[in-house]
């Protein structure tokens, strides 16, 4: 007997050109909030921020005011590495973590943050504080404070609220941090401000420090009627061609 044929090998599957394949799949916000709710002002002042939108919400974090003042404020697992003991607040930080979380909120605010947006309604965890620096037992615990459909400006208020007195560090805490939201552009309705790279503001006084490339003379008018008095001076013959008041040099790209 025949033995039998060996089967055929598998078709060859054509190679997929790199250009073809699927794109990575890239998290370009999660972790600028993720930064944001850990008060980690370094990061985000580093992070390319060009594309982050500083007027949205994140289910979990709220606005980005929330975020920054209190950290997580939807319930989860309180011991996993995502839950509320690994982020903190204004309130329960370090004097060093505050401060930072303090300086990060005025450079948020900056960047067009806004302290009125409400937190979406799956932001539904609460929050009590100690009413001292020692006492930590149950019935020394503030009153709650609630998160969901509130924006952060009521969410500090009603921090102050139920903080009592005794802890007077933790409320200077509170009071810069409504200092700082109260001068929000947002709030004032100045004209919205944009993202812009450090680099930007350095090369612009790098090319204007350079008075080799000023291409632009301005004549200072020094006083009133300067101008009219050279003028008479020039009918009269006492004021050479080409002379006048100090002049500034400018360069025609950056005018």
């Amino acid at each position: 007997r025949r033995r039998p044929s060996p089967p055929p090998p598998p078709p060859v599957r054509p190679l997929i050109p790199a250009a073809a394949a699927s794109p990575m799949a890239i998290d370009h916000e999660g972790p600028i909030w993720d930064a944001l709710a850990m008060g980690e002002e370094t990061l985000v002042r580093r992070a390319d921020t060009s594309a982050f939108n500083w007027m949205g919400t994140h289910p979990r974090f709220g606005s980005v005011a929330h975020a920054v003042c209190f950290g997580l404020i939807a319930i989860v697992d309180e011991q996993a590495a995502g839950g509320q003991n690994a982020y903190y607040d204004l309130i329960y930080d370090t004097h060093d973590g505050a401060q930072q979380r303090l300086s990060l909120l005025e450079y948020v605010m900056e960047q067009g943050a806004d302290p009125r947006i409400i937190a979406p309604a799956t932001c539904d965890d609460w929050r009590s504080w100690p009413r001292g620096e020692y006492d930590w037992g149950d019935d020394a615990e503030t009153e709650y404070v609630e998160f969901a459909a509130t924006s952060a400006v009521s969410c500090l208020l009603a921090a102050k609220r139920v903080v009592t007195l005794l802890w007077k560090a933790r409320l200077q805490r509170i009071d810069t941090a409504l200092d700082l939201v109260s001068r929000a552009s947002s709030w004032r309705g100045d004209v919205a401000r944009a993202s812009v790279s450090e680099r930007v503001p350095e090369t612009w006084a790098s090319v204007l420090a350079d008075t080799s490339t000023a291409d632009v003379a301005i004549l200072v008018q020094e006083e009133p009627g300067a101008l009219e008095k050279e003028g008479r001076e020039r009918e009269r013959g006492q004021v050479n061609p080409g002379g006048g008041g100090a002049k500034i040099y400018a360069h025609s790209a950056v005018l």
